[in-house]
Order: C-alpha cells, then sequence, then structure tokens
C-alpha cells in the first residue's frame, strides 16, 4: 500500500504525512509479505472507525445529557435572550404564513405589524412546522432552538472525514466542537450553546448545515449528485443564516486556489449556483427592499486582546500554534484551512470597517477554529510522547531495537518500517526532515506495539481531551 492510498484511507496523524523516502524491497517480498500487512492495517482501521463513531454519538448523548431531555420535551413557553421573541414569531408564521404556501409576509403583531421572515430567515420557522406535525408547539421550536447543537459534533466529524483526516482525529475534533458549543468567551454572536440559547439558534443550525454542505461536495467533487446535493445544503444554510453561508463559500473558494484541481472548481460554482437560484425566492427581495430595515445599532467592539485572546481560551491558543505549525509540516488540510480561517477572521475582527459587518461576527468562526487547531495540537503531541521517551519503552514493549542502531532517540526519529516486508527496519538518511523523522517514528512504534495498546492509547487520547 502506498503512502497515498494510506493517507486517503483515514490513517491517523503519524501516518498522514507522505513519506518521501522511497523504501526498497524484493518483488518476492512485496507478493508475499503485503496482502498480510494490508489485512492488518484494514483491522486496525475497523478499530479506529468504531471508536470514531462511538465517540461522536457520545457526544450527542453528552449534549442531550446537559440539555435535561425532560424540560427539551416539556411542552413550556422557551425564555432567554431573544429566544421568548422568536416564540410568538414562528408561532404566527406557522399559522398564517405558510400554512398558505408562502415563504414570508406580514404579521399584525407589535403595534401595526411588520413583515414577517422579510429581513430574517425562514428556515427555523419551517423546521419548527415540520417538527410539530409529530410534537406540540412548544416542544418543536425548543428542539429547533437546539437542534444546531446537536448536529454540529457530527458535521464536523463529516467534514473532517472529507477532507480525508483520519478516523481518530475526525473524532477529536468532533470532541473539540463541544469545547467550542460549551464556550463562553462570546454569548450573542452566534455558534455557542450561549449565544444559541439567547436566540441565535439560526445561526448554529446554519454552522451546521455548512460544514455538511462542504463535506457533500469534498467527498468526491467530480459527481453532479454531489454537486447539486452541496447546492441544496447550501441554500438550507443560507435561509438559516447568512453568515456561515458566507463562511462556506469562502472555504470553497480557499479550496479551489490551494488545490488548483478543476473538478474542485467546478463542483464549488455549480454548488454555489444553485444555492443562489434556490434562495432567489428569500434572497431577492431581501436585496431589492434592504433599504427598509432597521438598523440594529451595533457598536464596534474595541476590546481586541481580551476578545481574541481571553484568559480562558490562552492555553488552547498555545495548542492551536502547535496545531497549525503541524498541520502545515504535516500539510493536514483540514488544520491549514482552520489556521487560516482563525487569521482571516481575526484580521476581520481588528479592521473591518462597522458599516460592513459588525465586526463581533468573526468572533464564532475564529473561536471555532482555535479549538480545531487545538485539538490537532493535543493529538499532535500525544502521538509524540512515545517517540519521546526513547528505546527503554521500545524494549519494555518487548520490541528489540535494531543492531545497527544504538538505542538512543535520535536512531529511533530515523526508523522507517518497511510496507514490502514485515520484520525489516531501515535506517534514514542522515539528512532526513527531523519533524518527518519524529512522524515516522511514533507510526513505527504504535504499529509495533499492537492493536489492543494502540486501542487504549487511543482511548486514552479521547479521554484526556474529555
Amino acid at each position: 500500500m502506498t503512502p497515498k492510498q494510506c493517507f486517503a484511507s483515514g490513517r491517523t496523524v503519524s501516518r498522514v504525512m507522505r513519506v518521501d523516502l522511497e523504501l526498497e524491497s524484493s518483488p518476492d517480498d512485496n507478493e508475499k509479505d503485503v496482502p498480510e500487512v494490508n489485512s492488518r492495517w484494514h483491522r486496525t482501521w475497523e478499530a479506529d472507525r468504531i471508536i470514531a463513531y462511538a465517540v461522536v454519538v457520545a457526544t450527542a448523548v453528552f449534549l442531550l445529557w446537559q440539555f435535561h431531555p425532560s424540560l427539551i420535551f416539556s411542552n413550556t413557553t422557551t425564555a432567554g435572550g431573544d429566544t421568548g421573541a422568536h416564540f410568538s414569531v414562528a408561532y404566527f408564521y406557522i399559522h398564517n404564513i405558510l400554512n398558505h404556501f408562502r415563504l414570508t409576509g406580514w404579521s399584525s403583531s407589535w403595534y401595526d405589524g411588520y413583515p414577517l421572515y422579510v429581513f430574517y430567515f425562514p428556515l427555523p420557522g419551517m423546521i419548527t412546522a415540520l417538527i410539530g406535525l409529530f410534537v406540540p408547539y412548544g416542544v418543536a421550536f425548543k428542539l429547533t432552538t437546539v437542534v444546531g447543537s446537536f448536529a454540529l459534533p457530527f458535521a464536523i466529524y463529516y467534514f473532517a472525514r472529507s477532507l480525508k483526516l483520519g478516523y481518530l482525529l475526525s473524532a477529536v475534533a468532533a470532541v473539540m466542537s463541544l469545547a467550542y458549543l460549551f464556550d463562553r468567551t462570546f454569548t450573542i454572536d452566534g455558534g455557542n450553546i450561549a449565544s444559541t440559547l439567547a436566540g441565535e439558534f439560526s445561526f448554529s443550525i446554519s454552522l451546521a448545515l455548512a460544514f455538511f454542505a462542504l463535506g457533500v461536495l469534498l467527498v468526491d467533487p467530480t459527481k453532479l449528485k454531489r454537486r447539486v446535493g452541496a447546492g441544496i445544503l447550501l441554500a438550507a444554510t443560507l435561509l438559516a443564516h447568512i453568515l456561515p453561508a458566507a463562511f462556506a463559500v469562502a472555504v470553497l473558494a480557499y479550496l479551489v486556489l490551494t488545490r488548483r484541481n478543476r473538478s474542485i472548481a467546478i463542483g464549488s460554482g455549480i454548488a454555489v449556483a444553485v444555492m443562489v437560484l434556490l434562495s432567489a425566492l428569500w434572497e431577492l427581495p431581501l436585496i431589492a427592499t434592504y433599504s427598509y430595515s432597521t438598523s440594529m445599532g451595533w457598536s464596534r467592539i474595541s476590546t481586541y486582546v481580551d476578545s481574541l485572546a481571553p484568559s480562558s481560551l490562552r492555553i488552547y491558543l498555545i495548542l492551536a500554534v502547535i496545531g497549525f505549525l503541524a498541520s502545515l509540516i504535516m500539510r493536514i488540510e483540514f488544520g491549514s484551512l482552520f489556521g487560516v480561517v482563525a487569521i482571516s477572521s481575526a484580521l476581520a475582527f481588528v479592521f473591518f470597517p462597522l458599516k460592513a459587518v459588525y465586526n463581533g461576527r468573526m468572533l464564532p468562526f475564529y473561536v471555532l477554529s482555535i479549538y480545531m487547531l487545538a485539538g490537532i495540537g493535543i493529538f499532535v503531541i500525544i502521538e509524540a510522547i512515545p517517540a519521546l521517551v526513547g528505546s527503554t519503552r521500545l524494549l519494555l514493549s518487548g520490541i528489540a531495537p535494531p543492531e545497527h542502531a544504538g538505542g538512543g532517540f535520535a536512531e529511533l526519529l530515523g526508523w522507517q518500517e518497511s510496507r514490502g516486508s514485515r520484520s525489516d527496519w531501515l535506517a534514514a538518511d542522515l539528512e532526513y526532515d527531523p519533524m518527518q523523522r519524529l512522524v515516522n517514528g511514533v507510526g513505527t512504534l504504535r504499529r509495533r506495539l499492537g492493536r489492543r495498546r494502540r486501542v487504549a492509547f487511543s482511548g486514552a487520547v479521547i479521554a484526556m481531551l474529555v
């Protein structure tokens, strides 16, 4: 199996980086040994996948426990922040506008009335109407407010896998999305639970849909059904909130520029075109009448250091720097992408003019990127621990170092197991990149430790994050 195939099949960080050295082995050895080696690796991938699925499901169970099912499924009026206002809006929308098959309309509430869902996003009201077919309205509204938060770990995991990230590291990303959801460095700008419960549940729904849309396209951008499917999801993203939709389009633009691949360029173009066409029924009237909308009167946030590097986020910032550097060195597209998002959103937060967009709206994307990069940083650090302990750990594990090696740390970093033979350990060139030696040494050690220890080790990584 080639390094490229290994990368595409979902290996963990220690095997994400492409190996530049060509390892020599005889054709006879390859024909005899490769099937057995590949079979062993396949079993390892299956273990990774089971762990990853279990972790992602556990995030949903944890969220359900935190939200208290007895409260979610009680037919009461939701309050908190702006949520109470949304409660009456969705009810009027369902019983007076949507039942006449109209997307927007006029509400007679609040003095002489106002245009309903003309200057705001109609998808949450439609979701509430759909859920309300099966449960009372109060419960349906509550489920709508939390559905984005529940979907985000699944969306992040799916997006990470669409970028060929390994199963375990994708699961780590899902776990770090929990850290993002429970983050309190901002409380109204969207994405985290604090903002969602304050009334920004449209944003959380849109954010989850954005990652699902990106994942659908990136799995195979050459297929027309995925291009159209991504466009439909992008249209739903826009009808839920405009900012995550703009974020998704920006991510596609980044991938087009960095990959320089015709299929991703065409696929992105078709998906965006489908999004624009499907949302035109709501989007065009909004553009035409936008001058009649009322300004929210936001004032610019000028406490840049406290907003971008609050005390509760600083440890994650350090880990994020490690994760970003590791992503650049090991060419982890997921990490490189979120590194660019973090930098660009921080710059936009500081320099964007207030008339363009309220700069606080950049914080959800910035903080999310920090947590995603911190997850990579944590995973890379823990993956490097076995290499840092030297050959002593190898001997304790029943693995003797090769005779030509001195048994020290430097030799360990240069070892590379042949993909064509089960027993050959080859010394890398002395001029080989030290970081790649570290990654390859970690990968070699973990493969030698066996499946049971590897599963236990991976479980320890997840446990430390939780």
